[in-house]
Order: structure tokens, then sequence, then C-alpha cells
């Protein structure tokens, strides 16, 4: 399991979200967007996990920001 470090950080780009996502409850998916919502079970600290360059291939690298 990664280190919740939710209270640190405010975001996080590219291959780590996928690790750091694992700690995480997901709440919901946004199948429009492709938006995913998050909760730390630690902190209740809550995450957007977006794919901002939709046009590249698979949406491009996802970043992970937290929204509170």
């Amino acid at each position: 399991m990664t280190s919740c470090r939710c209270d640190e950080l405010k975001l996080i780009e590219g291959a780590v979200v996928q690790s750091y996502t694992e700690h995480l409850r997901k709440i919901r998916v946004d199948a429009a967007t492709w938006d995913v919502f998050y909760e730390c079970p630690i902190t209740g600290a809550t995450w957007v996990k977006s794919y901002p360059q939709s046009s590249l291939h698979g949406g491009g690298a996802p970043v992970l920001t937290r929204t509170n």
C-alpha cells in the first residue's frame, strides 16, 4: 500500500497516479468525462482523477487533484 500523504499533496501527475489511488476509496465515475472521484479513508481528503489531455491516445497521462 502506498503511504498516505493526502494532507501534504494537492496534485499528482503521470504514472504515479495509479499507485497512489490504491489506498483511496472510489466514490463514483463520471462516464461523460472519464473523471473518477475518490476519498481517502485515512484523512477524508477527496480527489478527482482526470485526463486533461483528452486529445491524446487514451486520454493522455492522468492527473489526480485534491478537491478539499
